[in-house]
């Protein structure tokens, strides 16, 4: 395996299901840079393991500030996966258009 095929590759994982931190995980394998946005609660063991290579931070998407940093962090990124509903991001304001301004 490549793990450099896509170094300087920035991706932001929004914590979710199964498919999401499996993406995260082969981009991170293939030599992205993967940061995991995940409650403050934190994951399950299974979502640990999918963190390997992974940086994981902790946000409140609930909360205005933190809402603000995951725009921030944005902004630096190359990549969003995106686990949520239609809609939801749109709804705390994290909608694609926006992100792209």
């Amino acid at each position: 395996m490549n793990r450099t095929l896509l170094h300087g590759v920035r991706v932001i994982e929004l914590a979710g299901l199964a498919p999401v931190p499996h993406c995260g995980m082969m981009l991170a394998d293939f030599g992205a840079t993967v940061t995991v946005i995940d409650k403050p609660s934190g994951s399950s063991d299974i979502e640990q393991r999918m963190a390997t290579n992974k940086t994981v931070q902790e946000l409140d998407l609930k909360a205005k500030h933190d809402i603000e940093k995951l725009r921030q962090l944005c902004k630096t990124s190359d990549v969003l996966l995106d686990p949520y509903r239609p809609g939801v991001l749109e709804k705390i304001g994290l909608d694609p258009v926006k992100l792209l301004e």
